[in-house]
């Protein structure tokens, strides 16, 4: 897969995983339908919160499928105390 499809999915996913949550009344998209005739806020609330963690885990396996992940400060940057 291209750096810019990988790219694209990411973004599809969000936007569906941001929606999803306010378009069905079933508790986790698969679960039963909800009691009362609405879903309440924090059920929609914790199931996206549960949905933004699994686009941030998909956007990091493409990027590992893709190569390094970028190196993070400390690993090959000079600190700031050798700077001044």
């Amino acid at each position: 897969m291209t750096q810019t499809a990988s790219i694209w999915l990411v973004i599809l996913a969000a936007l569906v995983a941001a929606n999803l949550p306010f378009m069905n009344e079933r508790w986790l998209m698969a679960g039963p339908v909800a009691a009362s005739s609405k879903k309440p806020l924090w059920g929609r609330l914790f199931e996206l919160v549960l949905l933004y963690f699994v686009v941030g885990a998909l956007a990091l396996l493409l990027e590992r499928r893709s190569g390094q992940i970028y190196p993070k400060a400390g690993s090959s940057t000079p600190s700031r105390r050798h700077c001044l």
